[in-house]
């Protein structure tokens, strides 16, 4: 991979990624390829100003779509992950809940959020 920098912009180069190594409770494929996103700002804000605003345009919409957090709360709580387990216990727990066994000839089964449900603001 290559990164240079030029005239107030990054440009990176790569070729030939490696492939995502597949684990026993990861998310599908398409959730964890490699990705890119890019950002533009019409203004001449300075980095930290724009990376600031855009911080808290995100916390803005999170809060407003998670509401007073009620929802998730409850919906980690309908999990029963152990309370004194390890991390791994507790992903393995949570991804048990969250993803239903996948069927090799049913690759459609088994994707995210098959197993809670989401309200918003409540």
């Amino acid at each position: 991979m290559e990164v240079k920098p030029e005239r107030g912009s990054v440009l990176v180069t790569a070729r030939d990624l490696a492939p995502v190594a597949e684990e026993p409770y990861m998310m599908p494929l398409d959730e964890v390829r490699a990705s890119v996103t890019l950002y533009y700002s019409r203004s001449s804000e300075k980095p930290d100003e724009y990376w600031n605003a855009m911080a808290k345009s995100v916390e803005y919409e999170l809060k407003r779509f998670v509401g007073n957090g009620h929802a998730i709360q409850s919906a980690i709580a309908s999990m029963q992950l152990p309370p004194d387990g390890s991390l791994s216990a507790r992903l393995e727990a949570a991804y048990r809940v969250a993803l239903p066994q996948r069927d090799e000839h049913r690759p459609d089964v088994g994707r995210a959020g098959g197993g809670v449900r989401h309200e918003r603001g409540r």
